[in-house]
């Protein structure tokens, strides 16, 4: 057996001189005799490929890793691992005993692979082995708020589980069961569907069954899942501008409607506060006036990107009134520039409702909320198995989340063959 490994922990010129040593001293090994069986993996795109090999008792796999950055072949539970293997990095063992020899990478967990050892006794039924997540990479940023997701399934699959998930389930998300191995899902950007949020992490994940009809997200055929992450992009030089109440104008009514444009047209969740105080003050200890606070959906608001001043909470009249907005940023983002503060002024109009007075709202009671409502990423107990198939990626697939933030993820059950 011939490894080419380096110790975890190591500085990287260390481990490089480490490396160099160790090729110079086992060069001269012997290979495999003529009763072995060789079985490469190569590690590449952040993937063991190919990701399950089949081999009899007493044969070598080895791995050789041509990535730019360092990996493992470490055991799920077993009898080997590699250590840490730079690139060019080679590391070879041979399975004695039948089984089934699942494996990870100790440094990006996410790669997985199976090694199924044959022998005297009778085959190990076929182990389906997680999908490897190929695009977007892992960790990318989008350069948009859509994107098509790409991996490759591993042998015999018939049906695929996709997922993909918001920070801490902070926003919608995407839950799909699709009757055909697929290896491609598109998310459109807004506003074909309003779903991914800016600067957040989505994790996102795909696992495969070989089953030859239809089974429940529960069933005992899935394989393990295939799992990475990219993150949306930020929203750097967005400009919001007042459509109405003009700038410095005058309404005739105590509940206006503020509207506002912005310079991009993928952005529709929004954050608005209106107040008499220009600071939007919202500390109770000093806060000299109420600051109404809200989360928008710009995207499905009549019109687009609008507030409407609630009737229970007129604003007073002949006074002054200070707004701004911003993009609402959640999960782990930073949060976005507000914009520049505009104004407008009320006149002497009633209240709309019978109110006689304007009630009082504390400015903490005001102050927007952190969040919207937390989703849930877990798939339905039993999905339907007669639904009619829509192509992966088609409109169709989103037209029953266009509507709304923070109630349940998008989901879809395929479950055509």
């Amino acid at each position: 057996m011939t490894t080419a490994v380096l110790p975890r922990g190591l500085p990287f010129f260390v481990a490089a001189a480490a490396l160099f040593v160790l090729f110079a001293t086992t060069a001269g090994n012997p290979g495999p005799t003529a009763a072995e069986t060789v079985a490469p993996v190569t590690i590449q795109g952040f993937a063991f490929k190919p990701p399950s090999v089949a081999v009899p008792s007493g044969s070598q796999v080895t791995w050789s890793n041509k990535d730019g950055v360092i990996h493992t072949v470490t055991a799920s539970a077993g009898p080997f691992d590699s250590g840490v293997m730079a690139t060019d990095g080679v590391f070879t063992f041979t399975f004695k005993s039948p089984g089934t020899f699942e494996y990870f990478c100790d440094i990006h967990p996410f790669m997985k692979g199976a090694v199924v050892v044959t022998g005297a006794t009778p085959a190990p039924s076929p182990v389906i082995t997680a999908p490897v997540l190929i695009a977007p990479s892992p960790g990318a940023t989008l350069p948009s708020f859509g994107t098509t997701l790409g991996w490759e399934n591993g042998a015999m699959a018939t049906q695929v589980h996709l997922q993909v998930v918001p920070f801490n389930n902070d926003g919608p998300g995407v839950n799909v069961h699709l009757g055909s191995p697929e290896t491609s899902f598109a998310i459109p950007a807004p506003p074909n569907w309003y779903g991914l949020l800016p600067d957040m992490t989505y994790n996102w994940r795909v696992r495969t069954s070989p089953a030859t009809q239809s089974v429940s997200l529960d069933d005992q055929s899935w394989s393990p899942w295939g799992e990475s992450a990219f993150r949306t992009p930020a929203l750097p030089g967005l400009v919001a501008n007042p459509v109405a109440p003009g700038l410095g104008t005058a309404v005739s009514t105590l509940t206006p409607s503020l509207q506002w444009s912005v310079n991009r047209s993928d952005v529709f969740y929004f954050e608005v506060n209106l107040s008499r105080d220009s600071a939007f003050n919202v500390n109770p200890a000093t806060a000299s006036a109420m600051v109404y606070g809200a989360l928008i959906h710009g995207g499905v608001g009549t019109p687009p990107n609008s507030y409407l001043v609630p009737a229970a909470f007129p604003l007073e009249p002949k006074t002054g009134y200070f707004w701004r907005v911003r993009p609402r940023v959640q999960g782990d983002g930073k949060a976005a520039e507000w914009s520049a503060t505009f104004t407008f002024r009320t006149g002497t109009a009633a209240p709309a409702s019978a109110a006689t007075s304007v009630p009082t709202v504390s400015p903490a009671q005001a102050a927007p909320p952190s969040s919207t409502a937390t989703v849930t990423a877990a798939p339905p107990a039993t999905p339907a198995a007669n639904s009619t198939a829509t192509p992966a990626g088609s409109m169709a697939d989103y037209s029953a989340r266009s509507s709304g933030l923070g109630r349940r993820p998008w989901t879809r059950t395929d479950g055509s063959q």
